[in-house]
């Protein structure tokens, strides 16, 4: 297999773009850390300054970063879910990981709820092709669901209402509630 420079060394994005995103995972799952985790914890902050969360999901989960963040902050109560690196955030949290991929979960559903969701760096990375469906079980499984992303995109406009939103850092934050 061809050496792939260290994540550093290049945008995450541009790897993505250049071997795939399920490549991209292979060759750096022992090595990855999210880069963009200081601004994950400023907008999780400001999300449990918004609503009180009792359980999450911690979906497209990496190693675990939320996971452990959340558990520093009271909330223990916790799964995970990533395709990718299940195994990696099982060693990092104590805590079980789903194997599930959006297009799994657009398909079969999750089969599982907690009040939260958490969606952060990974949404806008799904086909367009199963969005919605994977929105509508995604609005089965939760109360609350929140996105992080790199931008404004992508748009959630159905199944949830969007009760609050900020900026932080170039890095978007979105409180939803589920309306079915």
């Amino acid at each position: 297999m061809k050496h792939i420079k260290p994540i550093y060394e290049y945008g995450i994005r541009d790897e993505y773009a250049k071997i795939g995103v399920k490549n991209f995972y292979k060759i750096n799952k022992t090595s990855y850390i999210n880069p963009h985790i200081k601004n994950v914890h400023l907008a999780l902050n400001w999300v449990l300054s918004k609503i009180e969360m009792t359980s999450v999901i911690d979906l497209a989960a990496g190693t675990g970063e939320i996971t452990s963040y959340l558990f520093k902050n009271g909330i223990t109560d916790s799964i995970g879910i990533d395709p990718y690196l299940f195994d990696i955030y099982e060693k990092n949290t104590g805590k079980k990981c789903f194997n599930f991929s959006f297009e799994d979960i657009a398909i079969n559903g999750l089969n599982m709820s907690k009040q939260t969701i958490v969606c952060s760096y990974a949404l806008h990375l799904c086909p367009k092709s199963y969005f919605d469906q994977l929105i509508y079980n995604l609005s089965l499984s939760c109360e609350y669901f929140i996105l992080i992303s790199p931008s404004k995109y992508p748009i959630v406009d159905k199944y949830f209402e969007l009760i609050d939103d900020t900026i932080i850092n170039r890095t978007h934050c979105k409180i939803f509630k589920s309306i079915l």
